[in-house]
């Protein structure tokens, strides 16, 4: 059974034709079910509601054309504005209550045209691996060691750009991070939570006091709090196209991009962590010293 795509969109009607059409692209989109979240403008924003309404005009076009690019369109238009955390909890916990797997994006991503397959590849072969919660079809630009060979493989940070998960895991997901006292006031927490990248518990910490709206970084602390690990292909097959100043929460910024690498991959039976790929995604996110120093001024945090 294929995993059904949820797809959240907010006001950016250029980034979200692409993405589509880079969906269609994949072989196996037309026996896919497609799930488009489109989120309600804030009251007052005009420009976000022109946007949007112009969005929902071509998802209905897109609706009509179901079974000739999608097997299935559902459209879900919020009468308000939601939020990407809120929407993404929300509407990939009701897409779990029918399915065992999903597979999200975001309007802002463009997919290689083996997307699909890959996720749904890894989505079966990693079923039973209960370490393993979450599949990412991004992978962070950082320089793989030479000598690293795997077409897949695990690191403890999950990504939000092109994921996938498992009913199961998405169960485990404690969103009001209940124990958060416990973990800032333990330094060796922080340290392990940070070798998944020397940002996460700060952001973390600024989640918690509602500084930020992020569920990506509470589903990182999910994997951390239950010793689990993200596979990531080792070439990308998801480039970011977001970072132009058009989205709410990026910057412009080529810090993150990648290149499609059309070639054959093989999924290892038991994908590794490999502790100098690790360390290089630690090192990918390890802030200037001059940030450090605003950090600790700020929120009294040197890491």
């Amino acid at each position: 059974m294929l995993a059904p795509i949820a797809l959240f969109a907010y006001n950016r009607p250029l980034h979200l034709q692409k993405n589509i059409e880079s969906l269609i692209l994949n072989e196996l989109a037309k026996e896919s079910e497609i799930f488009i979240f489109s989120d309600a403008p804030p009251k007052n924003d005009q420009i976000s509601t022109q946007k949007i309404t112009e969005i929902r005009d071509y998802l209905q076009k897109l609706k009509e054309k179901e079974g000739t690019y999608f097997k299935k369109i559902h459209l879900i238009f919020q009468q308000e504005n939601q939020g990407l955390a809120q929407s993404i909890i929300t509407g990939v916990s009701q897409i779990l209550e029918k399915f065992p797997h999903v597979i999200v994006m975001e309007d802002d991503l463009v997919c290689s045209v083996d997307f699909l397959k890959f996720m749904n590849d890894c989505l079966e072969k990693y079923a039973f691996h209960e370490h393993i919660f979450s599949i990412s079809g991004y992978r962070f630009p950082f320089n793989m060691p030479s000598d690293f060979k795997q077409d897949a493989f695990l690191l403890p940070r999950a990504s939000s750009w092109g994921w996938a998960t498992w009913a199961d895991r998405w169960q485990k997901a404690d969103w009001e991070v209940t124990n958060f006292k416990d973990f800032w006031e333990n330094g060796n927490q922080k340290k392990v939570f940070n070798q998944g990248g020397e940002d996460l518990s700060l952001m973390l910490y600024k989640q918690q006091k509602g500084l930020i709206h992020s569920w990506a970084i509470r589903w990182c602390f999910t994997l951390f709090r239950n010793h689990a690990f993200c596979v990531y292909p080792y070439h990308s097959k998801i480039q970011n196209t977001g970072h132009d100043n058009s989205g709410t929460n990026s910057a412009n910024t080529a810090k993150y991009n990648t290149k499609f690498v059309q070639a054959n991959y093989t999924l290892p039976e038991n994908p590794i962590v490999n502790t100098n790929v690790t360390q290089r995604l630690s090192r990918f996110f390890r802030p200037s010293i001059f940030r450090k120093i605003i950090n600790w001024w700020k929120f009294g945090y040197f890491a």
